[in-house]
């Protein structure tokens, strides 16, 4: 009875270090190394996450930190006209932090969340 208990007490070990291990791999190496010494990693350093965002009721899949005015433009009318007769307008809802809605214009750009809304409408100024 005691060497049965003995093997099934070596197989749980087992199975616990294949389990960790495997764990272990599959951690990325930056947060594998920063749970080794305790260091965080840089977010400067940290790849750009990927977010899912609604465009003009279409979703789309972007990644980075924030998103500009020419690229919610761009995933609106990808290839559209530009120039100075084309005007466009962009708003957005259900943002991040402090600013959850608001308007966008050229030159500036918002932090992103996932499922956040934008509406993209072009005019010909004439």
């Amino acid at each position: 009875m005691a060497g049965r208990k003995s093997e099934v007490v070596l197989q749980i070990l087992q199975i616990s270090l294949v389990v960790n291990t495997r764990e272990y791999l599959m951690t990325a190496p930056n947060e594998a190394q920063a749970g080794a010494n305790g260091a965080k990693q840089n977010p400067a350093e940290a790849p750009d996450k990927e977010f899912t965002i609604i465009v003009n009721a279409e979703e789309k899949r972007v990644t980075g930190k924030e998103l500009t005015f020419d690229q919610v433009v761009q995933l609106a009318f990808p290839g559209g006209p530009q120039g100075e007769t084309r005007l466009y307008t962009v708003t957005y809802r259900r943002g991040e932090g402090n600013k959850p809605e608001g308007t966008l214009v050229k030159g500036e750009s918002v932090k992103l969340k996932n499922g956040m809304i934008f509406n993209v409408t072009a005019t010909d100024k004439s």
